[in-house]
């Protein structure tokens, strides 16, 4: 597909491009913030994870660039201790034992780099006090007008979902229908049920959606679900940049960059005195192409640089 005939199928989609950005909004303001005199953030991370030193790396350049930057001080989530977080002005959180960390806290905290499943799971604890958190789940309605995009020869999709995650499937469900898509979403209760199901989802024509759900998609299991879906000839849409480089044929995804990145113009707008908002879907992400299993299942892909950029080009028109 050509460019422009690229961008003439994402227009046809902006109805429902604005519904991402609805949410997404209060994040795409200005970062020209200055920070209050003495303000402190105490961020809580997996120092020594190569992802986590990418997202901190982006959140300390990201607020040096509009200075008066805040003092940052960083503490691994079993050194995160009560005292250290009581001085603090604000906390920010990288990853699911991060945020665990930060509960119990009366300071306001942002959550990045975990999931809505996680998210709600610390949501159930008890004592958390205020916070808001930048999820990495891709908004639904981004991700179908990615496959509408990118994939137009399919209307059907399929999904596996274990029964933590029958929100986002029933989300998925409800963007795939408003734009004509059918969605087939099987729920596995058990582990035995996995690959029947996926062999059931996928026996009719379909692009299989991965959801951020360790149930179905983990170290274990993620080889042969891809292997499962190439030789039924499904594509597979991955959530992370590691899926599509283990075979999905694409993907849509938050880099830790960027998450480190949206986290710091958060934090400074808070530091700036703006209350803390909802917690909202990401708004960069970028496309990842697999062009060896595209091309092994005959589908000829438009680059992932043109799919990125014409996606935030549709996305911004419909503001």
């Amino acid at each position: 597909m050509n460019p422009h005939g690229l961008w003439r199928t994402l227009r046809s989609w902006l109805p429902f491009a604005s519904l991402v950005l609805a949410a997404a909004l209060p994040c795409m303001q200005s970062n020209a913030h200055a920070a209050p005199p003495g303000a402190l953030i105490v961020i809580i991370a997996q120092t020594d994870d190569p992802v986590h030193q990418q997202a901190l790396g982006a959140f300390a350049a990201t607020l040096s660039a509009h200075p008066p930057a805040p003092r940052i001080e960083t503490r691994a989530p079993q050194d995160a201790d009560a005292a250290t977080l009581a001085t603090a002005t604000l906390i920010v959180t990288f990853g699911s034992a991060g945020a665990g960390a930060g509960l119990g806290t009366s300071t306001p905290v942002i959550h990045a780099l975990l999931s809505r499943a996680t998210l709600d799971a610390l949501q159930r604890a008890p004592g958390h006090g205020p916070h808001t958190a930048l999820i990495l789940d891709q908004p639904p309605a981004r991700q179908i007008a990615l496959l509408r995009a990118a994939l137009p020869e399919f209307d059907r999709l399929a999904t596996l979902h274990s029964p933590d995650m029958d929100g986002a499937a029933a989300e998925l469900g409800a963007a795939a229908r408003a734009q004509g898509v059918a969605l087939h979403a099987i729920r596995i209760e058990e582990e035995h049920e996995l690959y029947p199901g996926l062999r059931a989802a996928l026996e009719r024509p379909a692009v299989l959606v991965s959801l951020p759900d360790t149930h179905v998609f983990n170290r274990y299991t993620v080889q042969n679900v891809l292997m499962t879906a190439y030789r039924l000839h499904a594509p597979v849409l991955g959530h992370s940049a590691a899926l599509v480089r283990a075979g999905a044929t694409l993907g849509l995804y938050t880099t830790p960059v960027q998450a480190g990145q949206e986290a710091a113009r958060l934090a400074a707008r808070v530091l700036d005195g703006a209350p803390l908002p909802p917690t909202s879907t990401p708004q960069l992400f970028e496309v990842g192409v697999n062009a060896t299993v595209a091309r092994a299942l005959g589908l000829n892909l438009p680059t992932a640089e043109a799919l990125t950029r014409a996606l935030i080009e549709a996305e911004e028109a419909a503001r």
